[in-house]
């Protein structure tokens, strides 16, 4: 799958990624990994907030932790999932919750995991915006989730205008 000029590679879904590969961009990993390793990496007091109608929290690094350094943070959906970062091999993990399901782990992943990753890394600025193109310039809608970014892009879809993005734009620092 193609995300902000990236191949994210959902492992176990492989039909997917061959439908919706581009062989000559990055590859980001996402697989599976064990319960476990959360526990032993991650500090589990983080508050919990309100994100797209679940409660998420933000875990860091257990200070001294000698285990894996190539996990630098992660983000937990309670009872969905727990997403990881891992920032030298530029792969995602994630542990499944007991409400987990693949649909919810690809809504996570691509509309708010992996443009935290892009926007920490600071390779883009990302933006929760519907965009469209009209007469060669572009119209960003702003709005919460569920605030009508989608309809709006979808009505100047129906009058022939050019989709850039129905939620997240990624917009490229440049000088």
């Amino acid at each position: 799958m193609t995300i902000f000029g990236y191949n994210l590679d959902f492992v176990d879904d492989q039909l997917e990624n061959q439908l919706n590969s581009n062989e000559e961009l990055e590859k980001v990993k996402v697989k599976e990994t064990y319960s476990s390793l959360v526990k032993e990496n991650f500090d589990l007091k983080g508050a919990w907030f309100d994100v797209t109608k679940r409660e998420v929290r933000y875990l860091s690094k257990k200070p001294f932790s000698t285990k894996s350094t190539n996990l630098s943070w992660a983000l937990e959906v309670r009872d969905v999932v727990t997403i990881i970062w891992c920032s030298k091999s530029k792969n995602i993990l994630y542990v499944k919750g007991s409400g987990y399901g693949k649909k919810l782990l690809h809504f996570w992943v691509i509309h708010t995991f992996f443009p935290l990753v892009l926007e920490l890394r600071d390779i883009y600025h990302v933006l929760h915006v519907g965009a469209v193109e009209v007469e060669k310039r572009v119209i960003l809608f702003s709005a919460q989730s569920f605030g009508g970014k989608s309809t709006l892009t979808e009505y100047f879809l129906s009058k022939g205008h050019k989709l850039l993005s129905d939620d997240t734009l990624g917009v490229l620092k440049d000088n």
